[in-house]
């Protein structure tokens, strides 16, 4: 039965938005991954999956690269509460 909207079934919700801010973030900020992998201690590898939603950061990595950025877990996971299509 279907609750409206998207059905996620099986897939979860869609967490590209959050790859796009991770990566937006960090380029505005002006660090590359290099930098991010220093300021985090994530391995660049999985920061590059992150930004391109190739798997899914953990909370505890969500807060290492908020903490990286400089920004609030908040702010950076606010994009999944964002309607699709909108642009900030």
């Amino acid at each position: 039965m279907s609750s409206g909207g998207r059905d996620e079934g099986d897939q979860g919700p869609d967490l590209r938005p959050l790859g796009v801010e991770i990566q937006r973030l960090r380029i505005a900020k002006g660090y590359s991954l290099n930098d991010l992998v220093g300021y985090t201690g994530i391995a660049k590898y999985s920061l590059h999956r992150y930004e391109n939603m190739k798997s899914a950061p953990t909370i505890k990595a969500l807060v290492k690269i908020a903490r990286g950025l400089g920004v609030p877990v908040s702010e950076l996971v606010s994009v999944l509460d964002e309607p699709p299509g909108s642009n900030r």
